[in-house]
């Protein structure tokens, strides 16, 4: 599905660090489409884009998603979207099962596909709010920003979280505050938000103004 927002700037990428893409799980990119390796069969692999796209007055921001199943005797899945991937773009693929991601963005400046580039991360650490002794929310210093949170076998949920929003629990301008409870699935009939993390969930999160991005799981960069 696409889901346009308004105009926009957006900048940059990096190199990519080993830990976040297992060897056997991983994105690469075709003219149109990408193709998301190392899902065993009966495995379905969430796959999540924000993209900068160029129209003749205005640039917009397009996010994507779509959840693709692993079949037997196949070594990768596929999503053909239709048209070039966009190259101002970020693109996660989750595995539902096992939580493993993925994070790669097509661009280096040169106008060609490239799987090996990863978006620049945020500067910026977000935290996360307890109540008592859980993981009940996830707080950030960005003005605008899409969470996402897969529970390995439970579900997956996205947030647009910006400063001042609906969403944000913190009254103090160049701070959010997001309840995981205020989450929303990605599915009609998915299942609700948690109430807080639990060991294993992955989390990420993307600026869609500039196309940066944090990740993390939890047991490793987010402590319980």
């Amino acid at each position: 599905m696409n889901k346009i927002f308004g105009a926009i700037i957006i900048v940059g990428v990096l190199a990519c660090p080993a830990w976040a893409q297992p060897a056997s799980f991983g994105i690469s990119f075709t003219g149109t489409g990408i193709q998301v390796s190392g899902a065993p069969p009966g495995h379905d692999v969430l796959v999540f884009s924000i993209s900068r796209e160029t129209g003749r007055y205005v640039t917009t921001v397009v996010r994507r998603d779509k959840t693709l199943s692993a079949l037997p005797g196949n070594k990768t899945v596929t999503w053909d979207i239709g048209r070039p991937i966009p190259l101002r773009s970020v693109w996660c693929a989750i595995d539902l099962q096992t939580g493993e991601f993925d994070v790669k963005a097509p661009w280096q400046g040169d106008g060609e596909l490239d799987d090996k580039t990863e978006p620049q991360r945020l500067a910026e650490t977000p935290s996360f709010p307890r109540d008592g002794a859980d993981l009940t929310a996830i707080a950030h210093e960005r003005a605008d920003v899409f969470v996402l949170l897969v529970t390995p076998g439970r579900g997956a949920w996205i947030l647009r979280s910006d400063d001042g929003g609906s969403k944000d629990e913190d009254a103090r301008s160049g701070k959010v505050v997001v309840l995981l409870s205020k989450l929303s699935p990605f599915t009609a009939n998915g299942a609700p938000p948690p109430r807080k993390l639990s060991p294993n969930d992955t989390v990420i999160l993307i600026d869609p103004v500039y196309l940066k991005f944090w990740s993390g799981r939890v047991g490793r960069e987010v402590q319980p």
